[in-house]
């Protein structure tokens, strides 16, 4: 796994609760984060070794992680997709990437444009998951990385540190809930399992390909 990750580059922007997250001073919260995007690093890594260039962020959120991606691949080409004009305003001032308004179920952009498309904690969002994953599919050259929450456990950690006790600790807005099973299968109608990961085991993360 990388080393670990150096997220103060975040300090002094909007504390919003995905910021809030990466800059948090609690050990438990920064080691499953830190796992989180370690192992996103690593995949990436897969990519690049063959020649992967250009990448699309399909719900870039405040652009943190993109922030981190451009540091360490500089020879990245990174475009940042989101349906948020308030996510991609924020996002503007943190990362270097190319910023487009867009809905992750109607992709502006050509068949194989991207030689990868990350679409990391976006899924458990929405009511059709399944139209996204085809119009990445349908973009995509060759690879893909995909994350989710493991919901079970993901539900518990929240429980367990006090948090949307009301909802018995599901995420805000999250819709979709998925088990690894049921991850792999959805994503197994369109591509090719290359790794799947478990991040802290808070989260599944897969790197696929076209099949």
């Amino acid at each position: 796994m990388s080393n670990k990750i150096d997220f103060s580059f975040l300090v002094g922007f909007n504390k919003t609760d995905n910021i809030k997250k990466y800059i948090t001073k609690n050990p438990l919260i920064r080691h499953s984060v830190n796992s989180f995007v370690a192992t996103f690093l690593d995949l990436v890594q897969i990519c690049e070794k063959e020649q992967t260039k250009r990448v699309l962020d399909a719900g870039i959120g405040e652009g943190a992680l993109d922030y981190i991606l451009s540091n360490k691949f500089n020879n990245l080409e990174i475009i940042g997709l989101d349906i948020s004009s308030e996510n991609l305003s924020m996002a503007k001032q943190i990362t270097i990437a190319s910023l487009i308004r867009g809905d992750i179920n109607n992709l502006p952009f050509k068949e194989n444009s991207m030689d990868l498309v990350v679409s990391l904690e976006v899924l458990e969002h929405m009511a059709e998951p399944e139209f996204a994953i085809s119009e990445i599919k349908r973009v995509s050259r060759e690879f893909a990385i995909f994350s989710v929450p493991n919901d079970r456990i993901f539900r518990l950690g929240n429980i367990l540190r006090g948090k949307n006790l009301s909802d018995f600790g599901n995420g805000p807005g999250h819709v979709q809930h998925f088990t690894e099973k049921t991850f792999i299968e959805l994503l197994e109608k369109n591509f090719k399992i290359i790794a799947i990961k478990k991040p802290a085991n808070l989260w599944i993360m897969c790197l696929v390909t076209k099949n």
